[in-house]
């Protein structure tokens, strides 16, 4: 396409250099002649010389449409072309004594005068398209420019794909114009930088592209903009200045290695710096081609649940839990699953944490709490009294306006909410505890019960228990596997039972495998276990028909 352009631009300024040129080769004719060529027009005769303010014009017009067309080369031409003209109308009035011409000369210098001012206008144009307004860097298109000019010279180069960690706290905390001013800062703490050869842009928002020419400690590089990045940052105040640090993730692609082409580098820049950020944040990663595949197969994953959701794809299995004392079936928790239409089973590990990124698991919530209590009503309704647990993302028990959509679903499917159980995880507790407490005050008021998950993963400390109403808490399984055969775990597992009983909440220990960790939980005073030792996964027919006690 830019091909393209650039033969159209040459066809335009060739054809008006052409025009031009014939044009003022007439003028000079009709100047010779003077007054000895007579025309006839609307019944009038005129001189052939009457014609040439036309023909200037003409000319006047062409020097326009080439400024317009290439505003460098198109003024070199119109301004070679006036001088021309000018001295053509300077030999009428030196050798042929005709001062008809003055006025031709004096049109011609204010055009050279209103091209010079069009060019200013359109050169300034052309430096705003390709500068950040808050900054004065380069933007993206600048970039996409510079990088095509890099690419055509064939010189080894390394792209920085720059993003600030978790710039949206700053603007929601101190505002938008203290957001400005930081990436402004930001913007001049990147220019030391950029030596020679290198070029730095600002894509929008908090992303910056340092474009730097090929060097060995790339690394060093890299490290060097982190910490720059992260150094303390005084933002000027109305009424007091605001002092914080920020953090950075950044992606690293080398050209010709990764790619030749402009917009698959900056693609695979991004790529990897957002794979920095999935890392932990405030590091720097070099693209690879497992990147690629991997945000391949995260596109492919979301499509497919999408599809599925629409198709109502997703199936539900039911996993018992056991009262440990008498081993009578306390209930079950509901898990999604979800097959491709080849048959093959997606992962749960792999599906759930690529909805959690997006907005996908809010439905894939709904879903589920929707289907389960429909589902799993049958079996309320043949008398059995047994908890369905349900997990819940911190996506959605940290939404505005969750306990009402639950509340709506319990009238719709006409569940008894006594027997509903929520699982929710430290970590959304974390995420947004204001939002979490008012939903579960909520739904502890329809009386729903409130389990929460991966108890002891480190997510939130023991003060945020004493917060919440929480009725049960569940050890997660990477602390139960290893209690029959290392005593500081089965300590610490023992320690967390404890913490839950010391709290006034049952616990219940999941990934229960074997009779020895099931008599060692009996012993810590654990209440309920679930685990593929006494119960895998089934379908709803086979969990409403499973005996109320294991034997």
């Amino acid at each position: 396409m830019n091909e393209f352009h650039k033969s159209r631009k040459k066809i335009i300024l060739v054809s008006c250099t052409i025009l031009y040129v014939g044009l003022m080769i007439a003028t000079a004719l009709f100047d010779s002649m003077g007054d000895t060529v007579m025309v006839s027009l609307w019944g009038s005769r005129l001189p052939l010389s009457s014609f040439n303010g036309v023909l200037n014009a003409g000319m006047a017009m062409l020097s326009i449409v080439m400024v317009c067309t290439d505003y460098r080369r198109g003024l070199r031409r119109s301004l070679f072309l006036m001088g021309c003209s000018i001295l053509f109308m300077l030999r009428s009035i030196i050798v042929m004594k005709k001062l008809g011409a003055l006025p031709g000369i004096a049109n011609s210098l204010i055009m050279i005068l209103a091209l010079g001012i069009l060019y200013r206008q359109l050169a300034q144009r052309e430096t705003d398209i390709v500068t950040d307004f808050l900054t004065g860097l380069k933007n993206r298109r600048g970039l996409v420019r510079m990088l095509d000019k890099k690419i055509n010279d064939k010189s080894p180069f390394y792209l920085f794909y720059v993003d600030l960690d978790d710039f949206k706290f700053v603007n929601d905390n101190y505002g938008h114009k203290s957001g400005d001013q930081l990436l402004c800062m930001i913007a001049q703490r990147m220019m030391q930088f950029c030596k020679k050869g290198a070029v730095i842009s600002r894509l929008g928002g908090d992303e910056f592209v340092l474009l730097i020419p090929e060097q060995e400690d790339i690394g060093g590089v890299a490290q060097q903009i982190i910490d720059c990045i992260g150094e303390k940052i005084v933002i000027p105040g109305s009424e007091q200045n605001v002092e914080c640090y920020v953090t950075a993730s950044v992606g690293i692609v080398k050209y010709p290695t990764d790619s030749k082409e402009a917009g698959v580098l900056l693609k695979y820049a991004d790529i990897a710096m957002y794979q920095a950020k999935k890392n932990g944040k405030n590091k720097y990663l070099q693209f690879n081609k497992d990147m690629e595949r991997e945000i391949q197969r995260h596109a492919e994953l979301e499509t497919l649940m999408k599809e599925s959701l629409n198709k109502n794809r997703f199936s539900l299995v039911y996993q018992p839990q056991y009262n440990l004392n008498d081993c009578s079936l306390r209930g079950f928790e509901a898990l999604l699953r979800l097959k491709t239409e080849d048959g093959v089973m997606v992962s749960p590990g792999e599906m759930i944490p690529v909805a959690e990124e997006t907005d996908l698991i809010l439905k894939l919530d709904e879903y589920v709490l929707e289907h389960a209590m429909r589902e799993f009503r049958q079996a309320v309704d043949m008398g059995k009294k047994q908890v369905l647990s349900i997990n819940i993302s911190a996506k959605s028990i940290c939404r505005y306006g969750f306990a009402t959509l639950l509340r709506q679903l319990l009238e719709k499917t006409g569940f008894p909410p006594e027997y509903l159980e929520i699982e929710i995880t430290e970590y959304c507790i974390v995420q947004s505890l204001e939002n979490a407490r008012e939903n579960i005050r909520e739904l502890k008021a329809l009386g729903i019960g409130i389990l929460l998950d991966d108890f002891g993963t480190g997510f939130a400390s023991l003060s945020y228990l004493t917060r919440l109403s929480v009725d049960i808490l569940k050890v997660d399984k990477s602390f139960v596997e290893g209690i029959e055969a290392d005593k500081k775990s089965g300590d610490f597992v023992n320690a967390m039972i404890s913490i839950g009983h010391l709290q006034g909440c049952k616990v219940i220990a999941e990934g229960v495998e074997n009779q020895m960790q099931v008599e060692m939980l009996r012993i810590y005073g654990c209440d309920y276990i679930q685990g593929f030792f006494w119960g895998k996964p089934m379908p709803f027919a086979e969990a409403a028909a499973l005996p109320m006690v294991h034997e």
